[in-house]
């Protein structure tokens, strides 16, 4: 068993990082995440999403520069 963190990622972030620690900790695409957390904000009314957004971005840690090797931005990891 790894042992992964969520956590917020600096390398390929567009705001703060949320997502794509989301995706790094699911190894998937960042942009699959960011779809998602774009239709369930949508659909949701916009304010619990933005909301729920930036809790995370305050309660997620930052990366610590360690192992970030997920997919960014397009990328996919081979298995």
């Amino acid at each position: 068993m790894s042992n992964k963190r969520l956590c917020k990622a600096e390398k390929g972030k567009k705001i703060c990082g949320v997502c794509l620690g989301i995706a790094n900790y699911l190894n998937i695409d960042v942009t699959l995440v960011r779809i998602i957390w774009a239709a369930v904000t949508f659909f949701t009314s916009i304010v619990p999403g933005v909301i729920l957004y930036f809790i995370c971005a305050f309660v997620m840690p930052e990366d610590d520069g360690g192992s970030n090797d997920g997919p960014i931005d397009g990328e996919f990891k081979e298995l």
